[in-house]
Order: structure tokens, then C-alpha cells, then sequence
């Protein structure tokens, strides 16, 4: 394991480090931004990065059976948990991929997967199986960990070394500071105790609490996949402002996603379930977000003159 000042720094210094200039890179098309900030560095070394449909398996690995025949590897940057919409990884079908593709390395950002998933908070990956021996999985420290910092789990120690002593944020950025090493500390100690499991418990009932409560009231929610990523869709970004300020009126607070955090008239809502907010303020929430939406139980949905028109 690797200690990095945060997720972001850390993928500048694993990737142009673990990835050779005789590999090939492939990555998922919603891999995380930070993730992908490393691939400017990796192309102008002559690596060929090339983008793949998002978490499909089967795409996957036809493009690593054909890269294989000219590349030394393959490497597959991807996310446990997507940070926009909150969808899983297809951690299972990546784990056969790996078995079945000997050139094949996955890098995987588990960032918003860890703490509240897994065993010992170990997320979406590794809380459930062993890291593959073709494998690099990061973690952020802040997020549900509420510490600051990132890690990097790698599969042998020869790996972590030359990370921690040749990758360029190891070198030149300065290290965590006392108090982030000591939050981090803190943190830990709780995720070893019997109390993460009751934390995890209580997060887990937010999010079937607002699945249950936003199927019920037909709002659009992007994934409905395990985690507590919630996005809900407005299309045009001024529908998405109009959501948020109509929510902010009625005592609640909500991020607005849009363009260039996603594309062009996709805009939403980004909701983050925690243990902290009560069965209540989710199914209040769930009812002030239908009301503005102009949902109702049939799906029915009013949508503003101004949504798909032109600017201006």
C-alpha cells in the first residue's frame, strides 16, 4: 500500500509509472476526471489511450483481444463506484475478464465505494475479494473515510516502491499533514471497530428508504444501482438551476450537475445519502424534489415551456 496526498495525485503518480511505453491503455468513458488527467502525460510518451463504452464487459474484451497481439499489456482504468450517476462496477465479469485476458491490468478507482461497502469499509472491490494479482485499486481518504489523502493498494511490493520513489506527486508534493495522518488514524480505528458495521447498516436503510420513496413518486433517477450516489435528471441546465432553487426554497440543499461535468443537456441533481440524515429528511426530500419536478405517481411529468428550446 501506498500513502498518496490525495486519490488525484496519487493516479499522476501510478499511472505513467505502472504503464509502459509497450502497453496500451484502455479506459471507461465515465472513469473519473482525475483518472483520466493522467492520460495527456501518457500519450505524449506514445501510449495509445482509447476510450470504451461504459462498463461494457463484452466491448472490453474485444478490445483487449485485439490490442494484445501488438501491446506488451493492456490497462483498464475504470471506477467502483461512477461518481456521477452512483452506478457499480461489473466487479465480477472484471475479475473473469482478468482470468481469461493474461495481458489485461486493471486500475480501478474505488474513491466513492470505500468505507461505506465492504468489509472493514474495504469497498466495492476488495470488500468482497482479494485484490487480483493483476490489479491496482485507489482509494480516497476523504469522502466516507472524512479524513484527506488517497491509497494505492498494488499487488507486490516492488510496484509500491517504485510508485512511492519514482512517481512525480510522490516526489515533488509535499507530504499529509499531522492533522490529516492523525483523522486518518481515527478513522481507521473506527473501521476496525464493531461500530462500522451498524454505520454501514444505517446507510444502507437511507438508500432503500429513497429508492422506495422515489419509485413511488416517479422521479428520474439515473441508476439504480447499490450505492449512495443518487442522480436525478433534468435535461436543459437551466431545468436543473430551476430544480435546485425551487429544493433550496423549501429548506434543502442539492448540487447541481452540469456541463462539463456532463454533457450538454444532461443536467440533474447529484444527492449524497449519509447515515446522518434521517428516514424523514430523505422522504421529505424525495416529496420537495416531485413537487418541483411536476411528477406524480403516474410519471406524469410537467415540463416548462422554456426545456428543449434555444438559448436566449
Amino acid at each position: 500500500v501506498v500513502v498518496a496526498q490525495s486519490s488525484s495525485l496519487g493516479h499522476l503518480s501510478a499511472l505513467p509509472v505502472l504503464i509502459g511505453d509497450r502497453d496500451a491503455v484502455l479506459y471507461d468513458v465515465q472513469v473519473h476526471a482525475s483518472v483520466q488527467a493522467a492520460l495527456p502525460e501518457l500519450r505524449l510518451r506514445g501510449i495509445p489511450c482509447e476510450p470504451v463504452r461504459h462498463n461494457h464487459m463484452a466491448r472490453l474484451e474485444e478490445r483487449v483481444s485485439t490490442l494484445s497481439r501488438e501491446h506488451a499489456r493492456v490497462f483498464y482504468l475504470c471506477d467502483g463506484i461512477y461518481s456521477m450517476h452512483g452506478d457499480v462496477l461489473d466487479v465480477a465479469g472484471l475479475y473473469g475478464l482478468l482470468d481469461r485476458q493474461p495481458s489485461l491490468f486493471a486500475y480501478v478507482d474505488d474513491a466513492h465505494g470505500v468505507s461505506w461497502n465492504g468489509e472493514r469499509g474495504a469497498g466495492t472491490v476488495l470488500g468482497q475479494r482479494a485484490l487480483h494479482p493483476r490489479m491496482a485499486v485507489i482509494f480516497g481518504l476523504a469522502k466516507s473515510f472524512a479524513a484527506a489523502g488517497g491509497a494505492l493498494v498494488l499487488p507486490d511490493r516492488e510496484l509500491a516502491e517504485r510508485i512511492q520513489t519514482e512517481g512525480r506527486t510522490m516526489i515533488f508534493s509535499g507530504p499529509l499533514q499531522p492533522a490529516q495522518l492523525g483523522a486518518g488514524v481515527a478513522s481507521v480505528r473506527l473501521h476496525l471497530s464493531p461500530e462500522l458495521p451498524q454505520l454501514q447498516a444505517q446507510v444502507a436503510s437511507r438508500i432503500q428508504a429513497f429508492d422506495r420513496a422515489a419509485r413511488q413518486h416517479c422521479l428520474p433517477v439515473s441508476s439504480w444501482d447499490f450505492s449512495p450516489i443518487r442522480y436525478i435528471s433534468a435535461g436543459e441546465e437551466r431545468a436543473a438551476m430551476e430544480l435546485a432553487s425551487g429544493l433550496i426554497a423549501r429548506g434543502y440543499f442539492v448540487n447541481i450537475a452540469y456541463y462539463p461535468a456532463v454533457p450538454r443537456r444532461r443536467a440533474g441533481l447529484r444527492l449524497t445519502l449519509t447515515a446522518h440524515q434521517t428516514l424523514e429528511d430523505i422522504q421529505n426530500l424525495v416529496a420537495a424534489i416531485a413537487q418541483c419536478l411536476g411528477t406524480s405517481r403516474t410519471g406524469v411529468r410537467a415540463i416548462p415551456a422554456w426545456v428543449g428550446a434555444e438559448p436566449g
